[in-house]
């Protein structure tokens, strides 16, 4: 987004996560402006056009709460761009058992399960917030090609568009 001269800002609690971003974006030539602080708590004092939550629903303790708050910090149609993984026997198995024990890809006890969000939990706090679904796409990985594609199974990870009316 900075590439396309994009505002852009990003918040992250983990200070490493940070500093590794900054180093990024300063190879990469990209203005950026980085806070660290807790999203949940962290009072943003300006609204957007785009809201991007990425992998961040599913490690908050209040993710509806949430949602309502940064409904605050969007501008008339502004819209929330959201990824993160679905409650199910499934995505428990793939993005728990085997993304964190046998493939390793996050330390072992990122994912809680109980915190992971169906889509229609996300649709029905939107809804009642006066957002509007434009889409939704689930992210499947093909084991042997090694690459993640976007598909229409949402049943593990999966991404939904939402713009405040």
């Amino acid at each position: 987004l900075s590439k396309l001269n994009a505002n852009v800002t990003g918040v992250d609690f983990v200070k490493n996560n940070i500093e590794v971003a900054k180093q990024h974006a300063l190879k990469k030539k990209l203005k950026i402006n980085y806070i660290i602080d807790d999203i949940e708590k962290f009072k943003l004092t300006k609204k957007f056009d785009l809201i991007i939550m990425f992998e961040v629903l599913e490690h908050l303790d209040n993710w509806d709460s949430f949602l309502v708050k940064i409904k605050k910090n969007l501008k008339r149609n502004g819209i929330v761009i959201i990824s993160t993984i679905n409650r199910n026997i499934l995505s428990k198995y793939l993005a728990i058992y085997f993304a964190e024990n046998i493939l390793k890809w996050v330390p072992k006890g990122t994912h809680v399960y109980e915190k992971f969000i169906k889509p229609s939990e996300i649709y029905h706090n939107m809804i009642n917030n006066n957002f509007r679904l434009k889409n939704l796409s689930g992210l499947s990985f093909n084991l042997l090609q090694g690459k993640w594609k976007l598909s229409r199974n949402p049943n593990v990870n999966y991404f939904c568009t939402y713009k405040l009316n």
